[in-house]
């Protein structure tokens, strides 16, 4: 459901013909942060563009490899963030459209949070069936044993449905209205000094034919003094 004003509410579980079954109350507070991009200094770059940067699988169902890496389709945005040209992407589908069922995370890393390391952007495109398919930032501190869920600055954009073995019923990227590359920044301090792992988490429901989610880059470095654009845009050229 939509946000709901503070206070007190009560909640009635009915089944239909009062059959018995299990099921699940999510609920999220989802509060705008502060972004902490533009990046002024980048400790650690996945660029996308260049490499498949060495990503690994984590299955999150019983779907794996979903996630692909290669030349960026013609059906997506040919340019991105900061009028970066699409060459190569980390994707959902490199022919345009993700698998029905799909369950699967594009991991990268282990890498040290050390000082000048507290702040992810990641650069993506997505479109997905709304609230039934999307993806999710994750990270482990513990080589993938357990996850934890990043919430990007601005938010995700509902919760994803509960019988998504990837993002339900927790808060996800999704959404049929996307037309360009966005960037998502998110806090990576709770962690400060210690050796961790990016997750990119997508499902999908039985039936699709959406573009899916591509993402062209993910750095991690300082949220210090904001840079300009086209200085962020100079120092990621570096990386191509």
């Amino acid at each position: 459901m939509d946000c709901l004003d503070p206070g007190t509410y009560y909640i009635v579980v009915d089944d239909y013909e009062d059959d018995e079954c299990d099921f699940v109350l999510a609920v999220y507070h989802n509060e705008p942060m502060d972004e902490c991009a533009p990046l002024a200094s980048v400790c650690h770059m996945w660029d996308f563009n260049t490499s498949d940067e060495g990503f690994v699988h984590a299955p999150c169902g019983v779907q794996l490899n979903t996630w692909e890496w290669g030349a960026a389709p013609g059906v997506i945005p040919e340019t991105a963030c900061d009028d970066v040209e699409v060459t190569n992407v980390l994707c959902t589908g490199l022919g345009g459209s993700y698998p029905s069922e799909a369950a699967d995370a594009a991991w990268v890393g282990p890498v040290l949070l050390d000082d000048g390391c507290e702040c992810l952007e990641v650069c993506h495109f997505y479109v997905t069936e709304e609230y039934y398919d999307g993806g999710m930032v994750g990270l482990t501190a513990d080589g993938g044993v357990t996850w934890n869920l990043l919430t990007p600055a601005v938010g995700y954009d509902y919760i994803g449905e509960w019988d998504n073995s990837c993002i339900g019923p927790f808060p996800c990227f999704t959404g049929e209205d996307a037309t360009e590359f966005r960037t998502d920044s998110f806090d990576l301090t709770p962690w400060m000094g210690e050796t961790v792992s990016i997750g990119f988490f997508f499902g999908a429901d039985g039936s699709t034919e959406e573009l899916g989610w591509y993402i062209l880059w993910a750095a991690i470095g300082s949220s210090g003094s904001a840079v300009e654009n086209t200085t962020w845009g100079a120092i990621k050229s570096l990386y191509r």
